[in-house]
């Protein structure tokens, strides 16, 4: 897929998905509130994680997470 369709599905995620994905690179950031962003608001980092994963990370649908983390 075209790195503008994989932007656009991230963009299009709900927070919580958004949050879900982050937390499977979140070894001491705990708040996943980091990754609820546009992605051009992400860090160089988290939009490479993003293009990597996003594709494979969709089509599951829903990924629960307990929480956001502490602000």
């Amino acid at each position: 897929m075209e790195k503008a369709g994989l932007i656009e599905i991230w963009n299009n995620l709900p927070s919580k998905e958004k949050m879900a994905m982050g937390d499977q690179y979140i070894t001491h950031e705990t708040n996943l509130k980091a990754w609820d962003k546009p992605f051009d608001q992400l860090s160089k980092l988290k939009q490479k994680r993003v293009l990597q994963r996003i594709e494979e990370f969709a089509r599951v649908g829903f990924h629960g997470v307990i929480g956001s983390g502490i602000k």
